[in-house]
């Protein structure tokens, strides 16, 4: 556990804080640096008052930060890095730190020299081990190369890093390096290297103001976890990073209120109620660390969540893919509409449609039965026909309930190969395209995103559908558009997709062409699935009903006044009120509720036994009571 000294100086009565820290919390690792100043004639001064022996403490120094003079100024040098040490050691009043960290890296400093510093602070006793701060692993990697050569150690044994889930308003400087996605593959083959992250408690002001939007899915189990444990962002952050599976973690702590400082048991304590409520959630912690927290596809959760795909999975028993491609492509189809909804009178199609792997997938994978309302054959044969993905798009919502996520799975009908099948950009889906949706002429199919495809990373788009027999589970949310298919390149590429949501969702529109009339339900709830159906609720903000659960008997199948007559709350987010009506849960007391034409905001108290509900438009005030059983 590490302490960082950098904001001491803020607090009224910092030595009353670094006895908490030292004495109370037990936390005996400081972390500070030259051009932290007067903190550090604090911390020196806290050492001597205390009378803390030199060997039951342990110190991070850094050095070599640039100066600023409307430009950044480099001071990677043997020079700066001895003056900066110098001076920490006369303010802290000690003649060696544990670790000397490089504050920043200069590029244009060989790896060489590099090594030539750290090594002679290492020999003039100045530092037991070398760290770096605000680096590229690939610099890490050149420096630790020479001195494996030369001394057969990595000479470079800790970092500290910035992580990409604090997304800042301002950068103060262009040397500020976050950490991505090469960084991480590299801290997971080098797990003797010590990783240290700045403090939440920094960017405090960060987190509020514009809170870890960039990533939806990091974001809403960020809020689950907080309501669950009733605890500020900043201290989940803290516990999860401290625990992240599969990197050698510590992060690094830096409140100025003995309130918001850690002690390993409180960390321990909070973990447990979070490892109670999510089991597993440890597993995922480290792909939420990085810009684009991309993995290679396979077939587990993990990879779901991250990617937005999981699969290819072979189909059981698909003898009947043959005859269902000769059927469709002897149809002289003129209007994309035709392709869809075949199920409803081709039996092999519908056969294929309830397949047992697919039921198996969804189980997996989603954790509670499904509807498809839609399915819809896609042909590719040249550049002119079928065109409608053509560009990156984002699969419509077509009026369906937005409080569940939006599904898709797609069967190879034919043998692909990367000029015919599918593009998606993986982890796009991790991204909260509602709020580009509500921006779009939505009354048009598949609304188009404006995606400048020549900015797209190569490495994140993935083809799909490259076997015939086999097929792929993606989030609807995932971007994707179709294949490059060669004017010369005889390929046909035929594939059926699936369109799935929540068995519970509402589907408002009944009569559209893009529905089903013969809607048809896939997949189970098990207890083994239980991790699956927690996730995908807490992403879609469907969690929040789980808020009510302990409290749901309250609330459901009770009868409640409303102005001379009653409502109702059923199950599945029905109402009865009026005869009809639906609601959402928005907060622990707050819903909203659906009926008559009108929406309705209304909190609950406590206990459930009385509410005031607010019209939307009007703002006309109903006060509501329950009726006794």
């Amino acid at each position: 556990m590490i302490y960082g000294l950098l904001r001491i100086t803020n607090s009224g009565d910092p030595f009353k804080v670094l006895d908490d820290v030292y004495f109370n919390k037990q936390i005996k690792c400081f972390d500070t640096a030259n051009c932290y100043g007067r903190s550090e004639n604090i911390f020196g001064d806290w050492i001597l008052s205390r009378n803390i022996n030199r060997n039951d403490i342990y110190i991070i120094c850094k050095g070599g930060h640039h100066s600023y003079n409307n430009q950044i100024i480099h001071r990677v040098t043997l020079e700066d890095i001895l003056y900066d040490l110098n001076e920490s050691f006369q303010r802290l009043k000690i003649t060696y730190a544990d670790v000397f960290m490089f504050h920043r890296d200069d590029e244009s400093v060989c790896v060489e020299k590099i090594y030539d510093i750290c090594n002679y602070l290492l020999e003039n006793n100045l530092c037991k081990k070398i760290g770096v701060s605000n680096w590229k692993t690939s610099r890490i990697e050149q420096v630790n190369c020479i001195s494996n050569i030369k001394k057969g150690i990595s000479i470079i044994e800790e970092s500290q890093i910035f992580l990409n889930y604090i997304k800042l308003s301002y950068v103060p400087y262009s040397n500020i390096h976050m950490i991505n996605y090469e960084d991480y593959m590299w801290y997971l083959k080098h797990p003797e290297h010590k990783i240290q992250i700045y403090s939440v408690a920094c960017f405090l002001s960060e987190l509020n103001n514009n809170p870890i939007h960039q990533n939806k899915i990091f974001k809403k189990l960020l809020e689950y976890i907080c309501d669950i444990t009733n605890e500020s962002k900043q201290t989940i952050l803290y516990v999860l990073l401290s625990n992240c599976k599969g990197l050698n973690v510590e992060c690094i702590q830096g409140s100025i209120s003995p309130d918001h400082i850690l002690s390993k048991i409180q960390i321990d304590t909070i973990l447990k109620i979070i490892e109670d409520k999510i089991p597993h959630v440890i597993d995922l912690i480290p792909c939420f660390l990085v810009e684009h927290p991309v993995i290679s596809i396979e077939n587990n959760m993990t990879s779901f969540l991250m990617n937005g795909v999981v699969g290819p999975f072979p189909l059981q028993n698909s003898n009947k893919i043959d005859s269902i491609v000769e059927w469709l492509l002897n149809k002289n189809f003129h209007d994309y509409s035709q392709m869809k909804q075949h199920h409803e009178y081709n039996n092999d199609i519908k056969e294929l449609c309830l397949n047992d792997t697919l039921n198996d997938i969804i189980t997996e994978y989603i954790g509670y039965e499904c509807i498809c309302y839609n399915t819809e054959f896609f042909v590719r044969q040249n550049n002119n026909d079928f065109t409608y993905t053509a560009n990156w798009h984002i699969d419509p919502y077509i009026e369906l309930d937005s409080t569940y996520p939006h599904f898709t799975l797609q069967i190879g009908l034919t043998d692909n190969n990367e000029n015919n099948s599918l593009s998606a950009i993986i982890g796009s889906h991790l991204f909260d395209y509602q709020n580009k949706y509500n921006t779009i002429n939505n009354n048009n199919f598949a609304p188009l995103v404006n995606l400048d495809e020549t900015q797209i990373d190569n490495n994140l788009i993935y083809n799909l559908l490259n076997k015939k027999g086999y097929v792929y589970l993606f989030s609807n949310y995932l971007t994707h558009g179709k294949g490059i298919i060669k004017n010369d390149d005889n390929n046909i590429r035929v594939a059926l997709t699936l369109r799935i949501i929540s068995k519970e969702s509402i589907i408002k529109t009944k009569d559209h062409w893009h529905i089903s009339k013969d809607i048809f339900t896939l997949g189970s709830s098990n207890h083994n699935t239980e991790f699956s159906k927690l996730l995908w609720n807490i992403v879609q903000n469907n969690y929040k009903s789980l808020f009510i659960g302990a409290n749901i008997d309250e609330l459901v199948n009770r009868t409640y006044t409303w102005e001379n007559s009653y409502i109702i709350f059923l199950n599945n987010f029905k109402m009865d009120a009026f005869g009809e009506g639906n609601y959402e849960v928005i907060e622990k007391y707050n819903i909203i509720a659906r009926f008559g034409g009108r929406e309705h905001n209304i909190c609950f108290s406590n206990d459930y036994t009385t509410f005031t509900s607010t019209r939307k438009d009007d703002s006309q005030i109903v006060i509501g009571k329950l009726e006794k059983l």
